[in-house]
């Protein structure tokens, strides 16, 4: 009996133990498991000025030039922001330095100008200062500016182009040479009102049809729309780059109106989602992810980012600003073949490149040529807007790569406005007529920001 009663305790521990292996080993399985991390994870933010800076707000001075060559505003921002202390707005620069103290109620680009306009208002009146752009020095005075504001809207079926000018609207032509949003419309006693609805316009066809509720300015190859809520971006054929997911910046419209995203700009969408921020490629690629409490657009490589309750000012990528013309021979144009020994930042190398005579513009021909370039890590940015020729004369081609068909040449000192870049070309319209159109692409290397 006492031999059974042993091997039943004998038994009984034996069990006790083997559940505790079992728990032992469950809790070793869990300690090898992988963690789940999201890809901020794997991100190390760059400084340049440290989160330092107290400021409710920091957004950008969004600068609109209407561009009469292809009936569409250029939106591009400045390279100094606005900064809410206190309520109050000023101007700094991305080295943290105050340019403008904060002490008005408004600050904004002039639209077509070069300057900025702040507003001080109180109870009884609104005072008007100007702000110079290059020395930030200000005049209190009164001053007449651009209130004229073109906008593509969609009547029924019919497209038109209006100029609205302090109330006035002006019907026009409709001829739109880039992508456009145009505003769903319905006339009632002679006024427009508006319905809602956006939806894109290229090649005069309504590519999209009125189907969303909410539109951006089509800039640097893509437009923002809205649907379901949410903003997705796309590119001037209508397919979806950037995926509808992604929320309004508060307070933000490039033009006014209703709450947008940012535009792309520089290759760049600073984009918000569930209250974070990160920044995109124009590609849709992560290149800052979604783990800040807010931010601006990339300018210049940097951009205004806020954690942890203080601003400072991060680095996307490293860039030099735009490439100026080097030691080219005139009349030629760089393939996409050309290869190059790259060295140290400050070294020089010399690479050989196949390149085509473009003397004639119907002909072409291929011969080798010699030039030196300075190399380095330093990424060159290329974005739409207007640039000059900086060669004799520079081949148009059918797509973006010297292999592509020649269209057309343009020549030195032509001021040309590129609409869309790929790996350094920019895609040109030529409206010679309302009959003839050219379309194609340039090696920008061969150009200079205009």
């Amino acid at each position: 009996m006492k031999t059974k009663l042993t091997v039943r305790v004998l038994a009984a521990v034996m069990g006790v133990i083997l559940i505790l292996s079992s728990f032992a080993a469950c809790s070793k399985e869990k300690e090898k498991a992988p963690v789940v991390t999201d890809e901020s994870n794997n991100y190390t933010p760059e400084w340049t000025v440290e989160p330092t800076i107290s400021a409710q707000l920091i957004q950008p001075l969004v600068c609109p030039i209407y561009n009469e060559n292809t009936n569409h505003y250029d939106i591009s921002y400045a390279d100094c922001f606005k900064i809410m202390v206190d309520g109050k707005l000023g101007l700094i620069d991305f080295k943290g330095k105050f340019l403008v103290e904060p002490k008005y109620d408004d600050i904004f680009a002039i639209r077509d100008g070069d300057d900025y306009l702040a507003i001080i208002e109180d109870e009884d009146s609104v005072k008007q200062t100007y702000i110079h752009s290059d020395t930030f020095k200000t005049v209190s005075a009164y001053k007449q500016y651009n209130t004229k504001k073109y906008e593509y809207y969609w009547n029924g079926n019919s497209p038109l182009f209006v100029c609205n000018q302090s109330g006035k609207i002006t019907e026009e032509t409709f001829a739109p040479l880039l992508p456009e949003a145009v505003k769903g419309v319905k006339k009632q006693g002679g006024a427009f009102e508006a319905t809602g609805k956006y939806g894109l316009f290229v090649n005069q066809v309504n590519l999209t049809g009125m189907i969303y509720t909410g539109a951006g300015y089509y800039c640097d190859g893509l437009i923002a729309f809205e649907s379901n809520n949410k903003w997705g971006y796309l590119d001037s054929n209508g397919r979806t780059i950037i995926p509808f997911e992604y929320d309004a910046v508060w307070g933000y419209s490039a033009m006014g109106g209703k709450d947008t995203p940012y535009e792309s700009f520089e290759d760049c969408v600073t984009v918000t989602k569930n209250k974070k921020f990160g920044v995109l490629s124009s590609t849709g690629d992560v290149l800052v992810p979604l783990m800040f409490d807010n931010a601006t657009p990339v300018v210049d490589g940097k951009a205004f980012v806020k954690t942890q309750g203080k601003w400072g000012v991060l680095k996307v990528y490293e860039t030099d600003g735009f490439v100026t013309p080097g030691n080219t021979d005139s009349n030629t144009e760089a393939s996409s073949t050309t290869t190059t020994t790259t060295t140290t930042s400050s070294s020089t190398s010399t690479s050989t490149s196949t390149s085509e005579s473009t003397t004639e513009p119907s002909t072409s021909k291929t011969s080798e040529s010699t030039s030196e370039s300075i190399t380095s890590t330093t990424k060159i940015v290329y974005t739409s807007g207007n640039y000059k020729v900086a060669v004799d004369a520079l081949n148009l081609r059918k797509g973006p790569g010297a292999d592509n068909e020649l269209v057309y040449t343009v020549y030195k000192d032509d001021v040309i406005y590129v609409s869309k870049v790929e790996n350094g070309w920019g895609k040109i319209t030529i409206r010679k007529d309302s009959e003839n159109v050219i379309e194609g692409w340039l090696n920008l290397k061969y150009t200079e920001k205009y």
